[in-house]
């Protein structure tokens, strides 16, 4: 006969005084929902919300290091080797910049979207500390100017890649090659700002006054970005099952 195991189960009691003053303004508030709050607090770690922040902190931390990086290469690519081939070819730089904006933007933009949805959600962190410190309970916009400065600097910088780009301008250029050109910027546009719009769907109005107005605006280039991102899957996926094809 094995011997049992003995299994020592811990339970944790948290307790609310419903008549705590301070409760009536979560109740009253459109940007906090009790119920959901308390149960979003009963989750502790497991809770989505906190999920948010964990990765937005790790992001954060990610973001610091790539985004010097990044601005090192490029000074390094346009300045240092302006009067010698760089190693890599004529592509180096238009590949730094394109590392920029997959390690540094789209990754800024999604830590500050899980950032507002984790703090500032009706069962955000915020409210759930107000269930305890009423001073969490005051009203705190969440594009305040520290939030709104920070966001429109990332989207900026994100935008401004299009600018970086100048393809070479050949004569007699058809109105298709134009066209062409001015919709793969448009999709890079969709693709850079991608967090962004994507966040905008999951905003309820604890976030936005007009959540169904921004969710329609932003309805047209989120679609765009995750098309782009599907047919370049679908490009690369045909390009490697042709090359196993003439392997084969």
């Amino acid at each position: 006969q094995h011997g049992e195991a003995m299994l020592q189960v811990r339970f944790a009691v948290f307790v609310e005084d419903a008549t705590v003053p301070h409760l009536d303004q979560i109740r009253t508030s459109s940007r906090c929902s009790f119920v959901r709050a308390w149960r979003a607090f009963n989750r502790q770690h497991q809770g989505q919300h906190h999920a948010c922040l964990s990765w937005c902190r790790c992001l954060l931390g990610w973001s610091l290091v790539t985004g010097g990086l990044a601005t090192y290469v490029v000074v390094h690519l346009t300045f240092g080797m302006r009067d010698k081939k760089p190693a890599c070819g004529s592509y180096g730089f238009h590949g730094a910049v394109l590392a920029k904006c997959v390690l540094v933007d789209i990754v800024q933009q999604t830590c500050m979207v899980l950032y507002l949805l984790g703090w500032y959600e009706v069962e955000g962190l915020r409210c759930q500390l107000c269930l305890f410190q009423p001073q969490h309970c005051e009203a705190e916009h969440p594009f305040c100017f520290a939030n709104s400065a920070a966001f429109a600097s990332t989207l900026a910088s994100s935008v401004a890649n299009q600018f970086l780009f100048r393809p070479a301008l050949r004569r007699g250029a058809g109105d298709e090659e134009d066209c062409l050109r001015v919709t793969a910027r448009i999709a890079a546009a969709c693709i850079s700002t991608l967090p962004f719009t994507t966040g905008v769907f999951s905003a309820t109005n604890a976030l936005l006054m007009a959540p169904a107005l921004a969710q329609v605006v932003a309805f047209v280039p989120c679609c765009i970005g995750w098309l782009t991102l599907a047919l370049l899957a679908l490009c690369a996926l045909g390009g490697i099952c042709e090359s196993i094809c003439d392997c084969d």
